[in-house]
């Protein structure tokens, strides 16, 4: 599907899935905000040059205190002192989090990035809802940045609703399908699993549906999902839609030319780096980078505003000799150079602003204005005002109540929490199971649920022990062997498992 994004401004999820947008936007590079709702959930993704680089929601367990207590990063107890001190100090938590030294700045970078990706990841589960873009895009100080195609394959793969997925292949059944000869976005810049690049390999010479599914053997779920990602990409197209080869350029051969030059030496391989100096360089240009784009001209060259131009020659040949993009090269380095690039050119428009006398005077009148409010004020102008969903609140109660058997109370708070949070494979489970313990003889609907939760995770121990259960229920009896197995193995200290295999073995 070709998106055109120039006179479309608002729509449907249903008529434009979220991963073809978010294609879209990324491919034509557009500055946004994208704004998505459905029902009571509300998102708000900042987009430059295509790249998202921040996302705010109204859900509590998708902000940052939560979603490091959620994955064991951070104690509760921590995380509500360390909520106090921001609203205290009018500080993020995350400079909280960095002056406490309960992460150092390599560890936030890379755990900021995990809940941006978390925060959009969860939008490809949206079937329904509306997106709106805005032109007018708020200054944001995130210095983060995610890798579009990446996320449309994983969003895809992995969290995209299977009709969704059904849809988006129904085009390319029965048609020749090969790669495109050259796509917007390289395979070689995916990071595909083993058996999915063993796909892309045969999709070299073109393929249809059925004959991939028998040449690859992946499950028919499985290879959709991906052909329809790569479709979406522009990776895989069907044969007759490939654009046309260019014809051979007829030339004379070229003579063949005799090199005389001696082989040179393989270069000797550099020394390995001390852990401890790698750890300083990682966390001092992380904290740099994280904090670049709060800070104008004179803060990031750490100048005063009635500093020479020989002073601010001097700190800006000091500030790039520290980020020269070339003294990174070493292999321990190499996920520095990107910051230490960006920051780098930075400081070059940082110096070229200070060394303009009106733009310099411009900055300084800026800086005099701004001295009296508030040092949140920016970042309040991007935040949503609605109702914070806590789902984490609504599944402990429906949980209590599916314990206790009260399933038709259970289900509405069960089903609040699984649509606030969907990407919780322990949400999604325990509604599958309360559905079907409310009406056991429809087992179909909640089988799929649970079959889609262990494709999100397949190490989801509930997810076994449920499908397990409802196969023994049913009288699958090697199934539920294989899923009660495996949830004993992956619930240790829960009962629940072991006693349904010993029933199992009753049954028997």
């Amino acid at each position: 599907m070709t998106v055109d994004l120039g006179k479309l401004r608002e729509g449907t999820l249903r008529d434009l899935s979220f991963a073809h947008l978010l294609w879209a936007l990324a491919r034509d590079e557009r500055t946004v905000v994208l704004e998505l709702r459905r029902n009571q959930l509300e998102k708000r993704v900042v987009l430059e040059d295509g790249v998202p680089v921040d996302c705010r929601s109204n859900l509590l367990h998708e902000t940052l205190g939560k979603f490091l207590v959620t994955r064991g990063r951070l104690a509760e107890d921590a995380y509500q002192k360390c909520l106090a001190e921001s609203a205290k100090s009018s500080s993020s938590l995350a400079d909280v989090l960095l002056r406490a030294e309960l992460l150092s700045a390599f560890e936030l970078f890379k755990v900021l990035q995990q809940n941006l990706a978390y925060k959009l990841l969860d939008a490809f589960t949206w079937r329904e809802g509306t997106f709106r873009l805005h032109a007018e895009v708020p200054a944001v100080d995130s210095a983060l940045k995610v890798r579009v195609p990446q996320l449309v394959l994983t969003g895809i793969t992995r969290y995209a609703p299977q009709p969704v997925v059904d849809e988006g292949v129904a085009g390319l059944v029965g048609r020749p399908l090969a790669l495109h000869p050259s796509p917007a976005v390289t395979l070689g810049s995916l990071r595909l699993s083993p058996r999915h690049a063993r796909v892309a390999q045969l999709l070299r010479a073109p393929q249809r549906l059925d004959q991939l599914m028998a040449d690859s053997r992946l499950p028919p779920d499985e290879l959709t999902r991906l052909l329809h990602a790569l479709h979406v990409l522009g990776i895989v197209l069907p044969e007759d839609e490939l654009p046309a080869a260019a014809p051979p350029l007829t030339a004379a051969p070229p003579a063949p030319v005799v090199d005389l030059t001696p082989p040179a030496e393989p270069a000797p391989s550099p020394e390995p780096m001390p852990q401890a100096e790698m750890e300083r360089l990682r966390n001092d240009v992380t904290r740099a980078y994280l904090n670049h784009r709060r800070q104008d001209a004179f803060d990031l060259l750490g100048v005063a505003h009635d500093a020479t131009p020989a002073r601010i020659r001097e700190h800006w040949l000091s500030f790039a000799r520290k980020y020269a993009p070339w003294e990174f090269e070493h292999p321990s380095l190499a996920a520095l150079q990107d910051k230490a690039q960006d920051l780098f050119v930075a400081g070059a428009r940082a110096f070229a602003t200070l060394m303009d006398p009106e733009a310099r005077n411009s900055l300084a009148w800026k800086r005099m204005q701004a001295r009296d409010d508030s040092p949140r004020a920016a970042g309040n102008a991007f935040a949503i005002r609605t109702e914070i969903l806590d789902a984490d609140a609504q599944h402990h109660k429906g949980a209590a109540h599916l314990a206790a058997a009260r399933f038709s109370e259970a289900l509405p708070l069960l089903e609040f929490a699984a649509d606030c949070d969907p990407q919780n494979a322990a949400f999604q489970a325990d509604l599958a199971w309360c559905r079907f313990r409310l009406r056991p003889a429809q087992p179909d609907e909640p089988r799929a649920a649970l079959t889609d939760v262990l494709r999100m995770d397949p190490e989801c121990g509930v997810a076994h022990y449920y499908a397990g259960e409802i196969a023994r229920l049913r009288g699958d009896r090697t199934a539920a062997d294989g899923h009660l197995r495996k949830a004993a193995k992956l619930m240790q200290g829960d009962r629940r498992p072991t006693e349904a295999l010993k029933q199992l073995l009753t049954e028997k």
